[in-house]
C-alpha cells in the first residue's frame, strides 16, 4: 500500500507545481493587459488634449505632474 501513496504523492506535487504555475503566467498576462491598457488610456487621452489645443505643442506639459504618481515609481 506504501506505494499506492507515493504514487499519490507525485501526482499531488505535480497537480500543485502545475497550479502554481498558472498562477504565476495568469498574473504576467494581466500584467501585461493591464500595462498596455492604461498606454492606450493615456494616449488617447494626450491625443484628445492636443485636438482641443490645436495651436499648442502637445510635447510639452500644461500642468505640474501628478506627485501621488510621481511619488510611487521614485521611492
Amino acid at each position: 500500500m506504501s506505494g499506492s501513496v507515493q504514487g499519490y504523492d507525485g501526482l499531488l506535487s505535480g497537480m500543485v507545481s502545475l497550479i502554481e504555475e498558472v498562477r504565476r503566467v495568469s498574473a504576467l498576462t494581466v500584467n501585461a493587459i493591464m500595462t498596455a491598457t492604461y498606454w492606450e488610456m493615456g494616449r488617447k487621452r494626450f491625443a484628445r488634449q492636443c485636438l482641443a489645443n490645436p495651436g499648442k505643442d502637445c510635447r510639452t506639459r500644461s500642468s505640474p505632474p501628478n506627485t501621488a504618481l510621481c511619488s510611487l515609481t521614485t521611492s
